[in-house]
């Protein structure tokens, strides 16, 4: 109910929207995988330093502009609900950057790859 959600539900909403293409990507990709019998990447670091990912992930999408014409339809503010995300600095530095920076770029690729 608009009238009664929470910058919080508001994120949540956004959040799965996001996620439901995100599925339909990546299951895409995953079958293409199987069919070529591609070989996949399984990368294992303690550090990862992502960031925030939602707005990456509607900017990535190309749902960002879509997002923030819906919301504010509803007259929320999507850079307040950006915000509500924390950062999730899984690590001090350096590994962290690079294990990013090696996912952003085997995506870039094609790679199929997993980052854990």
């Amino acid at each position: 109910d608009p009238e009664h959600a929470f910058d919080h539900d508001w994120f949540e909403a956004i959040a799965l929207a996001a996620r439901d293409h995100m599925v339909d990507h990546w299951m895409d990709h995953t079958r293409q995988i199987y069919r070529k019998s591609q070989k996949r990447v399984y990368y294992l670091s303690l550090e990862f330093l992502i960031g925030r990912l939602l707005y990456d992930s509607l900017s990535n999408l190309g749902l960002l502009d879509i997002a923030r014409e819906a919301m504010t339809g509803l007259d929320v503010d999507l850079e307040r609900i950006r915000l509500l995300e924390p950062d999730a600095a899984l690590g001090n530095g350096g590994l962290g950057r690079l294990a990013a920076c090696f996912m952003e770029s085997m995506s870039t690729l094609g790679i199929a790859a997993h980052g854990y």
